[in-house]
């Protein structure tokens, strides 16, 4: 009786523990706005930035599920911000319950840190790697010289790209730019120059090939014939896209990204407040996925 009743006064105690210090770990943690998907509580972003991002976290929301959010705070209350924006993400509900297709982008003005945080069902898509490699080419360049407009648009842009690319919806129009100021291709461009590239390097192997081969047999090998197909295919669709290229002027591009000065998708070649949306609210998913953080 003894035993059972020390173990009873030790659930209590300990019940009690955290119902007194729980309100003092999510005491800290802000409240999501009306708007939801922006909550610019360090007072840092434009009207013209807040609307932005409103419109289009609210049109992926509508189309796919999917969820954006950012937020920034003036401090973290003495939290470290990987705690901070687990607990923030899940106080927020950020993305489907089912799906748990959340992203957050967290920005802590004091401490001057920015954390990336996934839920689980975006992890595939946006590994921890990905997220700090997003970071140190569209973010903190900008937030190191205090442009938080610049650099959580352009940061923002390019996460709502690659998710926007997962569940094929239309982002041509969404415009990134890198470390170097420069804007980021889009998928079909880098198909159209990997297929350029591939086409030089297999026409060059037809003619090394056939030269040797023909000149012993007087005919066409396997491996020439394969070639010679795969450069009429490749041929095919360098010419099919070759007009818009041209017109996005993509051929001054292609040059810049030979001497490593221009960024493809996050691969470099040879080296080289509120608006008036109000009412919003997260889907009740959680995170779990993983993410990265940066100071600047």
């Amino acid at each position: 009786m003894k035993k059972i009743r020390k173990k009873l006064n030790a659930i209590i105690l300990f019940s009690l523990v955290l119902f007194l210090t729980y309100p003092l770990n999510t005491e800290a943690l802000v409240k999501p706005t009306d708007d939801f998907y922006v909550n610019d509580y360090a007072d840092i972003l434009s009207k013209e930035t807040e609307e932005y991002i409103m419109e289009k976290s609210t049109a992926l929301d509508k189309e796919t599920k999917a969820q954006i959010v950012v937020v920034t705070v003036p401090d973290l209350e003495g939290e470290s911000i990987e705690i901070y924006a687990t607990d923030l993400f899940r106080e927020f509900g950020i993305g489907d319950k089912e799906e748990n297709n959340g992203l957050l982008l967290l920005l802590a003005k004091e401490e001057r840190q920015f954390r990336v945080e996934v839920g689980y069902g975006l992890e595939g898509l946006l590994p921890d790697g990905l997220t700090g490699r997003y970071q140190d080419t569209y973010i903190i360049p900008y937030l190191e010289k205090n442009k938080w407009n610049k650099g959580i648009k352009n940061g923002y842009n390019a996460f709502y790209k690659k998710i926007g690319e997962n569940y094929n919806l239309d982002v041509s129009n969404i415009k990134i730019e890198n470390a170097n100021g420069q804007k980021e291709l889009s998928t079909k461009e880098v198909m159209f120059l990997f297929a350029f590239t591939i086409l030089g390097a297999s026409w060059a192997s037809v003619l090394m090939i056939k030269r040797r081969s023909y000149r012993k047999t007087k005919t066409l090998t396997p491996g020439v014939i394969i070639l010679g197909i795969l450069n009429v295919l490749l041929i095919g669709y360098c010419l099919y896209t070759l007009p818009e290229m041209l017109i996005t002027g993509l051929g001054v591009e292609f040059i810049l990204a030979m001497f490593g000065q221009f960024g493809i998708n996050g691969i470099y070649f040879f080296g080289g407040g509120g608006s008036s949306f109000g009412g919003f609210s997260g889907g009740g998913g959680s995170s779990g996925g993983g993410g990265s953080t940066r100071g600047f």
